[in-house]
């Protein structure tokens, strides 16, 4: 049986292939937040990304824990049963939106956005930033930065 994962606001609905509701989560602040992009992780756990106006949604332990600007992107993963198992948000004084989601075969997920914010974003040795740029996550099956990734894309 073939379940469908579908964004909803910023929660997750299981369909099956009879199109029957299974199970349902959401997920979500005091302010806007707005899921934009969900995938299957290799474990069959859930990854969704978007952003938020919202404090608060960072788990325990994540590689940032605080809202830091006007919006800033959200990165999270459930398991299969929908439960949280970490989010993160990844952003800074700006507006930092994702725009795409993939998952790789080692597990690792990549999280690609724009920005309007000029510093912070980039690891150490990366490329400058400007406002209008781009910039590119990527994150273990376990939530923890993979700095090797996160430059800027132009």
């Amino acid at each position: 049986m073939r379940v469908l994962f579908l964004p909803l606001l910023f929660g997750v609905i299981s369909i099956n292939a009879q199109f029957v509701p299974e199970k349902s989560t959401f997920f979500g602040g005091s302010n806007v937040d707005n899921l934009l992009e969900i995938a299957t992780a290799t474990d069959g756990g859930i990854y969704g990304t978007g952003y938020t106006y919202s404090s608060g949604l960072a788990t325990s332990g994540s590689f940032q824990s605080t809202n830091a600007g006007q919006d800033d992107a959200i990165i999270c993963k459930f398991d299969e049963s929908l439960n949280l198992l970490w989010s993160a948000y990844f952003g800074t004084s700006g507006s930092d939106f994702p725009r795409g989601m993939a998952v790789l075969d080692n597990g690792n997920v990549v999280v690609v956005g724009s920005t309007t914010s000029q510093s912070g974003l980039y690891a150490p040795g990366g490329l400058p930033i400007s406002s209008g740029s781009g910039f590119i996550l990527m994150l273990d099956e376990n939530g923890n930065r993979r700095n090797e990734c996160d430059h800027p894309s132009r």
